[in-house]
Order: structure tokens, then C-alpha cells, then sequence
């Protein structure tokens, strides 16, 4: 008897450490730089292609930065180097470019979910000779306990 209450107790532990695995978990995040950002035909080699990366190491973060962000000189305050660095960027069909934040980041099954909360909207109009995209761009620091390389991005607005 007590060998099939012991196996019973043991089998449930299992279940619920196996069930508390397997569901997403929240991950500490925090914006460190979010703007509008004008891509102009000329910028085609400069472009940033993917609208998610997320970058694990300082060298990465530093490579991408150096490409993208140096020769436009943007303001960016400097980041936790034991955080992995998630970039996002959001096309805006017109000149009315909505601003995002973000509200909440989960890790489960290979994929990070991040979820979006408007925040604001940015017009863009009036600017001179200007032909290309307007983007919200977006830095955020993660925490990288749970994160793999090449992991599933998923941004929910």
C-alpha cells in the first residue's frame, strides 16, 4: 500500500513539474530606445530587412549597431550587457506612424511571444524630397535565461 501511494505521490510531482515546464513564463524586459525611424530608398544597403532580431551577445548588439544605427547617429542610451538585446521594427503604410510599448515578453517551446501596447502616434508629414518608410523602431534589454539562438519571434499588436 504504501508503495502504490508513494509511486501515486511521485507520478503527480511529475505531471506538475512536467505542466509548469512546458507553459510560457514571463521575462524581465526594458526599453531602452523607441523612435521613428525614416528609411529612404538611398538607405536600400542600410536597411534592416528582418523586423525582429534578437541578439544574445554584446558583440552581436555591437556588430548590428555599428551596421544600422552609427551612420544615423541616433541617441541611444547605453545597455545592460548581461541582457540580450530584442530589436522591433513596425512598417507604417502612411505618415501617421502609431508608437508601441511593450507590455509583456513570454518564453515557452523555442519562442519568444512579445505582446504591444499602443502608446502613441507620430506624424511624419512635411518632410522635403523624403521617399521611403517610416518604421517604429525598438530596443529592448531581455533577460537571456531562457533564451536559444534562433528562437520563433512572435509580436502580437
Amino acid at each position: 500500500m504504501k508503495r502504490v501511494l508513494l509511486l501515486i505521490f511521485t507520478t503527480i510531482i511529475m505531471f506538475q513539474f512536467l505542466i509548469a515546464c512546458s507553459t510560457n513564463k514571463n521575462v524581465a524586459f526594458k526599453e531602452f530606445y523607441s523612435n521613428v525611424i525614416g528609411f529612404s530608398k538611398t538607405d536600400e544597403e542600410q536597411a534592416i530587412q528582418q523586423d525582429t532580431i534578437l541578439m544574445l551577445t554584446n558583440e552581436e548588439f555591437q556588430r548590428f549597431k555599428d551596421k544600422y544605427f552609427t551612420p544615423r547617429e541616433i541617441p541611444m542610451k547605453s545597455h545592460d550587457k548581461e541582457m540580450a538585446i530584442l530589436y522591433l521594427q513596425i512598417p507604417s503604410v502612411n505618415s501617421s506612424v502609431q508608437g508601441y510599448r511593450v507590455e509583456s515578453i513570454n518564453v515557452g517551446n523555442d519562442t519568444l511571444t512579445v505582446n504591444l501596447k499602443q502608446s502613441s502616434v507620430a506624424q511624419v508629414d512635411g518632410i522635403e524630397g523624403f521617399d521611403g518608410t517610416w518604421k517604429w523602431v525598438m530596443l529592448v534589454e531581455v533577460d537571456k535565461t531562457n533564451l536559444k539562438d534562433n528562437m520563433k519571434i512572435i509580436v502580437n499588436k
